[in-house]
């Protein structure tokens, strides 16, 4: 990563005592990333479809980057890497809240679940994120298809 961006591995740790620290900062980078992706969105007066593509857009966007860092910070990182997790959680699904909640009709007796939609569109964010997918339009396109046909 350090000779990614043009750096000596000794410049890298004056910022960062170890390889732990260096995950926690690009995690916590990347929360707030997907945390501004969805707020975007939940702030917009778009169409559902418009919200739905530019969610799915600026979360691939969150999600880019080479396959190994996505591998690392999504399947082999540290337990202790993570952050605070339990903050990032609940302002993660309250975005997700803020989301469905405006715009988002609802049917008689159905309220779509923020928790359920986060995990679905996590899920399939992450699997294109290790498998290299992200950027296919065919990718985009199924998930925007999964996230309509849930919301509406």
């Amino acid at each position: 990563m350090a000779q990614t961006a043009g750096a000596s591995i000794g410049t890298l740790y004056q910022y960062f005592p170890n390889k732990l620290s260096l995950l926690a900062a690009i995690g916590a980078r990347h929360r707030g990333a997907v945390l501004e992706a969805i707020d975007v969105t939940a702030r917009e007066g778009a169409s559902l479809r418009a919200r739905v593509e530019r969610l799915v857009t600026g979360l691939i966007a969150a999600h880019q980057g080479p396959t190994e860092l996505n591998r690392a910070l999504l399947v082999n990182a540290p337990e202790t890497a993570a952050g605070d997790d339990e903050t990032f959680e609940a302002a993660y699904l309250k975005a997700y809240e803020r989301f469905i909640d405006h715009g988002t009709r609802r049917r008689r007796g159905h309220r779509p679940s923020p928790a359920l939609l986060a995990a679905t569109v996590e899920g399939a964010i992450h699997h294109g994120a290790r498998v290299g997918c992200l950027d296919t339009l065919s990718f985009q396109r199924e998930v925007n298809a999964l996230v309509l046909g849930y919301l509406r």
